[in-house]
C-alpha cells in the first residue's frame, strides 16, 4: 500500500473539516423559521390574508438582514414586538406603509407560533 504524503493527509483533513462545517450548517435550523413563512395554515388562525402575510415576510427578509441576522418572531413575544419594530423601521428607512406590513406579518407569526405551542 502507497503511504500518502503530509500533503496529502492535509488535504484530506482539509476536505473532512469543510465537510462537517458544511453539514452542520445545513442542518442547523431554528425551529421558529419554518413556522415564520407565511401559509395558508397561518392564514386560517391568524385571519390576515396570505398576500398580506407575504408581503411583510418579503420586508422582514431583505430589510432586517441588511443590518443584523433577523430575529425569528417566534423568538420575541409578540407583544414586545412593538417596541421594537417602529426603531428598526427608522433605522431601515422603511415607510411607514411597509412598517405597517412588516408589523402585520410579525405580529401575525408570532400569534401562529404561540398556539402551535399550546398544541
Amino acid at each position: 500500500m502507497k503511504k500518502c504524503s503530509p500533503i496529502c493527509y492535509l488535504k484530506i483533513a482539509t476536505l473532512l473539516a469543510v465537510s462537517l462545517v458544511t453539514a452542520c450548517i445545513h442542518t442547523f435550523q431554528d425551529p421558529n423559521e419554518y413556522h415564520a413563512v407565511p401559509s395558508k395554515d397561518m392564514e386560517l388562525v391568524t385571519k390576515v390574508p396570505l398576500a398580506k402575510l407575504k408581503e411583510g415576510h418579503a420586508i422582514y427578509k431583505v430589510q432586517c438582514s441588511k443590518c443584523h441576522e433577523p430575529k425569528f418572531p417566534g423568538a420575541v413575544p409578540s407583544d414586545q414586538w412593538h417596541i421594537i419594530i417602529p426603531g428598526m423601521a427608522w433605522n431601515a428607512g422603511l415607510s411607514k406603509d411597509d412598517e405597517k406590513k412588516l408589523n402585520t406579518y410579525i405580529i401575525a407569526a408570532c400569534r401562529f407560533i404561540e398556539k402551535e405551542d399550546e398544541h
